[in-house]
């Protein structure tokens, strides 16, 4: 099989999780929509001089800080249910609302389908999302970050 052939879905295993104990037991969140961009094209600063008659220049300068922020599908509200490996899931917008609440600094990490895992500190805000017809209801979730993401590759 021709190796560029293979198609791998992104959003195929991708989970998010938090930890309040330090990256210990980590506690995962179902139902995500959609993950953040991590990183991003840095700015370009200007650098074209006088001498420059056919082209600009640039070069690179900083990256933008990064603006995290998940789309949640609401799952049930009122009762835990069971996932596919036989652990007891409670209704996520409680757990995440639960943690806005606390105001509390929480570690992070999303693992991509690839084995990719991006970690880091942050507080924890929820918002409400607007409704859509043949649409269901969903919630975002903000990060303040209060520390840098670490990049881990697989294997």
């Amino acid at each position: 099989m021709d190796p560029d052939a293979k198609v791998q879905i992104a959003t195929m295993g991708t989970k998010l999780e938090y930890s309040t104990d330090d990256g210990t037991t980590w506690v995962r969140v179902y139902g995500l929509a959609s993950t953040p961009e991590f990183g991003g094209q840095p700015n370009m600063i200007d650098s074209t001089t006088l001498d420059n008659t056919e082209y600009e220049t640039s070069v690179l300068g900083l990256q933008s800080a990064p603006e995290i922020s998940y789309e949640i599908n609401v799952m049930a509200l009122n009762a835990s249910h069971t996932d596919r490996e036989g652990k007891t899931v409670e209704p996520n917008l409680k757990l995440v609302k639960a943690l806005a609440d606390s105001k509390s600094i929480n570690k992070w990490k999303l693992t991509k389908a690839s084995g990719i895992t991006f970690t880091y500190d942050a507080v924890t805000r929820i918002g409400y999302n607007s409704d859509e017809q043949a649409s269901i209801e969903k919630f975002t979730i903000y990060h303040d970050m209060k520390s840098k993401i670490t990049v881990a590759l697989p294997g």
